[in-house]
């Protein structure tokens, strides 16, 4: 039961972690390590992490070499203030995880720490990847994203009576419910895929 309960939460959570581009710039890609870049991106988080300084935004991580800077893959025990939007989370024995493009945190105390895939993890997260892709058509800002995400699965689970995130979610009606979150993303100028 553990396992529907964690994948129920990656399927909804992927989709939103899918979704995400930045609404002043539809065209947003997240840079991959190696890639080097001129100047970091506008808001970026400085943290120093193994006596090293990284640079952080929107979840991709970032050192200086020479005049540029490089993105680099998220190193372990850094810590962060906040996360990326579009994480999402789930439960593995115990410990509540949280994962952003291909990288996984925990809660430590008032930040998020970046730490090693649990072991079970790569299956939960490949069944979330089988999610819904949706975009923000109209430009909805961050927080429209998440009430509309919210208020789209409420209608969904009450037209289907499916939850992915309840106690015994039956995966049969996945593909309903789905639809009917499609519906009800696309009549508020989302495209979803």
């Amino acid at each position: 039961m553990r396992i529907l309960l964690v994948i129920a939460a990656l399927v909804l959570g992927s989709w939103w972690s899918n979704a995400y581009a930045d609404s002043r710039h539809p065209s947003y890609q997240r840079p991959r390590p190696g890639q080097i870049v001129d100047r970091l991106p506008e808001q970026h988080q400085v943290i120093r992490t193994n006596r090293h300084h990284y640079y952080v935004h929107r979840g991709a991580f970032y050192q200086k070499r020479g005049r540029s800077f490089v993105v680099v893959n998220a190193p372990y025990g850094a810590r962060l203030d906040h996360l990326p939007v579009g994480y999402i989370s789930f439960g593995i024995g115990g410990s509540r995880y949280y994962h952003f493009g291909g990288t996984y945190y925990i809660r430590a105390n008032d930040k998020y720490e970046v730490v090693e895939p649990p072991q079970e993890a790569s299956d939960y997260v490949r069944v979330a990847n089988r999610a819904l892709v949706v975009y923000p058509a109209a430009n909805q800002t961050p927080t429209q994203q998440q009430q509309d995400r919210y208020e789209c699965h409420r209608w969904s689970f009450t037209e289907t009576g499916f939850d992915p995130s309840g106690e015994e979610p039956d995966y049969r009606l996945k593909p309903v419910y789905d639809r009917a979150m499609s519906a009800c993303l696309e009549a508020r100028n989302y495209v979803v895929r």
